[in-house]
């Protein structure tokens, strides 16, 4: 969200607000607001608090969570979590179908590096149970979250050249 657009973004709040039965936004609750949405476009947040005032009944603005997951529906992006079980499942479904003997492609970079650096793909998957996967699946998830919000997509990618670099210089 641009500076510009923070009238626009303050009329916002305030019709969520209203629909609520709430008649003044205090100026905290305001910038709480454009500071949990920053990373957003004031026309996605407009297009979500559209969708949001058609289906709120409670008598409070609705929260942040409730606006961002508006968002990510709106435009046809999914949430962190349901990409992290998007990525679990491809690596359930490969190991189910083709065993531990073929590893998966894996386009996604940090479920690369989490199956080839944290749980490398051929000694997991010939280790792992079937009743242990309802616990991996967690911890799975629990990383992925980790890496998105960190920021460390970035040092994931280009990772390996930089230490192979490292090894030749070395000798």
């Amino acid at each position: 969200m641009q500076k510009q657009d923070m009238e626009k973004f303050r009329a916002i709040i305030k019709a969520l607000a209203f629909n609520a039965g709430i008649n003044s936004v205090p100026q905290e609750t305001l910038r709480f607001y454009a500071e949990a949405l920053k990373e957003f476009d004031i026309e996605q947040i407009d297009k979500a608090s559209k969708a949001v005032l058609r289906e709120w009944e409670y008598p409070r603005i609705p929260p942040v969570a409730t606006l961002i997951k508006a968002i990510y529906k709106s435009c046809g992006a999914i949430s962190q979590n349901s990409k992290a079980e998007i990525e679990c499942d491809k690596i359930i479904s490969h190991l189910k179908y083709y065993g531990a003997g073929t590893s998966p492609i894996m386009d996604d970079p940090i479920t690369a590096h989490l199956m080839n650096r944290r749980w490398p793909y051929a000694t997991w998957a010939k280790s792992i149970l079937e009743s242990e996967i309802v616990w991996w699946r967690k911890e799975f998830k629990e990383a992925y979250a980790a890496y998105t919000e960190s920021d460390n997509v970035s040092q994931i990618v280009g990772s390996g050249a930089g230490v192979q670099k490292l090894i030749t210089e070395i000798g």
